[in-house]
C-alpha cells in the first residue's frame, strides 16, 4: 500500500510546492496589492462564478474517465477521441448558461470581457484535466505532475514581465493578469494533447448522439457532486459583491486575501485526492483492503491540516500584515476563522474520494445538496451584517458538517472499523495542539516568525506520539 502511495504523493508535493506557492504568494497576491482589494475584489467574484459551473464543462467525465482507465486500460484506446467531442459540446453549453446568468445579474461590459475570458480558461482547464485523468488513471504520476504545473510555470513566466521588468507603460491592470492566464492555459493544452496522445493509437472524435448520451448518463452522478459541491465552495464571494451594494467589492477582496492561503494549504488536499480517486478504484476493482489506505492518509492529512490550521488561526494578525499592504485587524479575523475550515476540508478529500471510487455518489450528492442549502442559507443570513467574517463563519460550519456526514457515509457503505482510541486521539492532539499555539503566540520570547515556524515543526512530534502519524507504516509491503 503505503510505498507506492507515498512515492506518488512525495513527487506530486515537491513539484507543486516548488510552483504553485510563488504563483500564489509572489505573483497572485503582488497583483493584488498593486491593484488594490477593490479592483482584485470584482475579479475574485468574477472568477468565482465563472468556477461555479465548472464541472458542466466536463459532466464528471474526468472522475469518471480517471476511475475507469484505472480498472481497464483499453478504455483510454476507445474513448478518447469521443470524450474530446463530447467535451466540446458541453464548453458550449456552459458559455451558455454563464452568459445567461452574467446579463441576467447585471454585469456591466467591462465585467462580461472579463468573464469571457475567465470562462474560455476554465474551458482550457477542463481539457488540461481530462488528460491528467487519463494520466492518472495510467498511474503515470510522474507525467501527471510535471502536467499539473505548467500552466503555473507558463504563467509566472508571462507576469514577472509584466509586474517587474518595467516595460509596461501603464499601471497594472486586472485584465492583464488574466489575459497571462489564458496564454498559460492555452500552451498546456497543447502540451497536454501531446503528451496524452503518446498513449493513444487511433482515436477516432466521434460525435454519435448514443454515444454522447451514454458517456453523459455514466458521469451525470460525478457531474452533480462538483456543481453542488463547487456552489458551497465558491458562492460566497459571489454573494459578498452582490449583497452588500456599497462595499461588496472590497469585502470580497478581503475575503480574496484570506481565501488565497485556504487555496495554497488547500493545494496538499487536492493533490492527495487526484492520487487516492484512482488507487482507490483499483484496489475496489481487485477486492483488495482499502481500509490500510484510508486510515493511512486520514490520520496523516488529519494531523498536517489541523497543525496548519490552528497555527495559523493563532497567528493570523502578523500572517496578513507580512502579506497585504491594506492589511488591519478585521483581515485577520476573516482569515483565522477561514482557515479553520481546512480541517474538514481535508478530510473530505480522503472520504470524497473513498465514496466516489466505490461509486455511492448518491450519498455524495445527498450530502452536498445538504451543505448547499445551509451554506447559501448561513450567507444570507450573516453577510449583511457580518460581511465578509460573516462568510467566514458559514464556511467553517459548512464545511464541518460536510465532513462529518462524508466521513460517516464512508464508515458504513464501506464497513470500516473506527477504533475508539484514534477518535480520542484526534480531539486530544486538537485540543493540546491548539493550547500549544495559543501559548506560542503570546509567551514565547521570539519574533514571530520564529515563534510560528516552531510551534508549527511541534505538530510533528505530538502527532507521532498520539499515532496519528506512523511513518513506519510507510515502508511495510504492498505496492498497490
Amino acid at each position: 500500500m503505503n510505498k507506492r502511495f507515498v512515492a506518488n504523493v512525495s513527487l506530486l508535493f515537491v513539484v507543486n510546492l516548488l510552483v504553485k506557492p510563488f504563483w500564489i504568494f509572489g505573483i497572485d497576491r503582488t497583483v493584488q496589492n498593486t491593484v488594490g482589494a477593490a479592483a482584485y475584489g470584482i475579479y475574485f467574484a468574477l472568477f468565482n462564478y465563472s468556477f461555479l459551473l465548472q464541472t458542466l464543462l466536463d459532466f464528471g467525465v474526468n472522475n469518471y474517465n480517471s476511475r475507469a482507465v484505472a480498472q481497464n486500460r483499453h478504455w483510454l484506446d476507445e474513448h478518447f477521441g469521443g470524450i474530446m467531442a463530447v467535451k466540446l459540446l458541453l464548453a458550449a453549453g456552459y458559455l451558455l448558461l454563464c452568459f445567461t446568468g452574467a446579463v441576467l445579474i447585471g454585469y456591466s461590459r467591462f465585467q462580461l470581457h472579463l468573464l469571457l475570458l475567465l470562462c474560455i480558461n476554465q474551458v482550457l482547464v477542463s481539457y488540461i484535466g481530462y488528460f491528467r485523468s487519463n494520466l492518472q488513471g495510467l498511474h503515470l504520476f510522474k507525467a501527471d505532475s510535471l502536467l499539473s504545473v505548467l500552466d503555473k510555470l507558463l504563467m509566472i513566466g508571462i507576469c514577472a514581465v509584466i509586474l517587474w521588468s518595467g516595460l509596461m507603460p501603464f499601471p497594472l491592470q486586472v485584465a492583464w493578469f488574466v489575459y497571462a492566464q489564458t496564454a498559460g492555459y492555452a500552451l498546456t493544452f497543447v502540451a497536454g494533447l501531446a503528451i496524452a496522445g503518446r498513449y493513444l493509437h487511433r482515436p477516432v472524435f466521434n460525435l454519435d448522439y448514443r454515444y454522447l448520451v451514454s458517456i453523459l448518463r455514466k458521469s451525470y452522478p460525478f457531474a452533480l457532486a462538483g456543481v453542488l459541491m463547487s456552489v458551497y465552495n465558491r458562492i460566497d464571494t459571489v454573494m459578498l459583491e452582490k449583497m452588500l451594494p456599497a462595499d461588496g467589492a472590497h469585502e470580497a477582496g478581503i475575503y480574496a486575501s484570506a481565501y488565497r492561503l485556504l487555496d495554497a494549504v488547500n493545494m496538499i488536499g487536492v493533490l492527495l485526492s487526484t492520487i487516492l480517486l484512482p488507487m482507490f478504484s483499483r484496489m475496489l476493482i481487485k477486492k483488495e483492503p482499502v481500509a490500510p489506505l484510508v486510515s493511512f492518509s486520514a490520520k496523516t492529512l488529519y494531523a498536517l491540516a489541523t497543525a496548519g490550521a490552528v497555527c495559523c488561526y493563532f497567528y493570523s494578525n502578523q500572517l496578513m500584515h507580512l502579506l497585504y499592504v491594506e492589511a488591519n485587524g478585521y483581515y485577520a479575523s476573516v482569515f483565522g476563522w477561514l482557515m479553520l475550515s481546512f480541517i474538514a476540508i481535508s478530510s473530505v478529500y480522503v472520504f470524497g474520494s473513498l465514496l466516489a471510487a466505490n461509486h455511492n455518489l448518491w450519498h455524495v450528492n445527498t450530502i452536498a445538496v445538504c451543505s448547499v442549502v445551509l451554506n447559501v442559507a448561513l450567507n444570507y443570513l450573516l453577510i449583511p451584517q457580518y460581511k465578509a467574517l460573516g462568510a467566514a463563519w458559514a464556511a467553517l460550519l459548512t464545511q464541518s458538517l460536510a465532513a462529518t456526514l462524508f466521513a460517516i457515509a464512508a464508515v458504513v457503505k464501506l464497513r470500516l472499523r473506527v477504533a475508539p482510541l484514534t477518535v480520542v486521539a484526534a480531539l486530544v492532539y486538537a485540543g493540546v495542539y491548539a493550547a500549544l499555539a495559543n501559548a506560542g503566540s503570546k509567551y514565547l520570547p521570539l519574533p514571530w516568525y520564529a515563534s510560528f515556524l516552531l510551534t508549527l515543526a511541534a505538530a510533528l512530534p505530538i502527532a507521532w506520539a498520539l499515532g496519528l502519524l506512523q511513518l513506519n507504516k510507510v515502508w511495510q509491503t504492498g505496492n498497490n
